[in-house]
């Protein structure tokens, strides 16, 4: 098959690019916005602005229009089927694991902009799979997010203030996201799939695994404020593919510490102290 992915580059997109088998030519398009002008079997979109302030950022809409303009594009070329990457911010909070037809009530602007473009992608006449991804984590995550936030403070010796962590989401590898989406890429699935690992944990449970396994406990400091909201997938259609996760989440968490432990003896001089300085680190939301 012939395979189009953008943001080839980014989190999701750089698995992606290691889980899809050899023998498909795969081409990327980067910000010059150029389409190959061949006859495609699929596209995965992927590209998207995830920079810091994202969630609230009025050029989310932006890429609805551009999304929009690819998918039309690509309708003229006769590709065949188009995979989508939503967030489960999509949805209204539950504490019930949340299924496809799940009530929608996205409350960020980048939430809302998916929604939007979901939608608007069902008027073309290809394929269209959507999949909606719960909490990502792993290797190449953004720096400045929950989980690579604590590790980072932690290994230099930083303390961190975090919510109360009552919040549940559905932590799933970014390994695990790459093969779940090649898996919808190359079903005929149509419609939303939710990616996620269909197991709730609260995220004070995450943080607390985390200085425990890297034995700082003592620098998990309690902040005052946070949110009880829930979303964790029910994921019976992704696992209908034959999908299963490779990473329970204490292995996923061990792969995520080596990585950035490599990242900052690679790039950051070791700070400790006696007196450990502090960085807030606040949940970064749903998507």
């Amino acid at each position: 098959m012939q395979i189009l992915v953008t943001g080839a580059t980014g989190f999701i997109g750089s698995h992606l690019m290691e889980v899809i088998p050899s023998e498909h030519k795969v081409y990327t398009m980067g910000r010059d916005g150029i389409i190959p002008q061949i006859a495609l079997d699929i596209c995965i979109h992927l590209a998207w602005n995830v920079r810091p302030g994202y969630q609230s950022n009025p050029d989310n809409f932006d890429w609805i229009q551009y999304t929009k303009s690819l998918a039309y594009a690509l309708q003229e070329l006769k590709c065949k089927r188009f995979v989508g990457v939503g967030t489960c911010a999509e949805y209204m909070s539950s504490p019930e694991p949340l299924q496809e037809d799940a009530l929608l009530g996205a409350d960020s602007l980048y939430a809302i902009a998916k929604t939007d473009t979901f939608f608007a992608l069902q008027d073309t006449s290809m394929s269209v799979a959507w999949g909606r991804v719960f909490q990502p984590y792993g290797p190449r995550e953004r720096p400045e997010r929950l989980i690579p936030s604590v590790i980072t403070s932690l290994l230099k010796g930083v303390s961190v203030e975090t919510s109360p962590g009552e919040q549940v989401r559905d932590f799933i590898h970014v390994e695990d996201v790459a093969t779940a989406i090649w898996k919808v890429a190359e079903s005929s699935l149509v419609g939303a799939v939710n990616i996620g690992t269909g197991k709730p944990t609260k995220v004070k449970e995450v943080v607390n695994s985390l200085g425990t396994m890297l034995s700082r406990p003592e620098l998990i400091l309690p902040y005052l404020s946070g949110t009880l909201d829930s979303y964790y997938a029910n994921n019976e259609q992704l696992r209908s593919l034959g999908w299963e996760p490779k990473y329970a989440l204490r292995n996923g968490l061990k792969s995520a510490i080596e990585w950035w432990s490599h990242e900052i003896s690679r790039n950051l001089p070791n700070r400790t102290s006696a007196c450990p300085a502090k960085q807030n680190v606040f949940y970064p939301g749903r998507g």
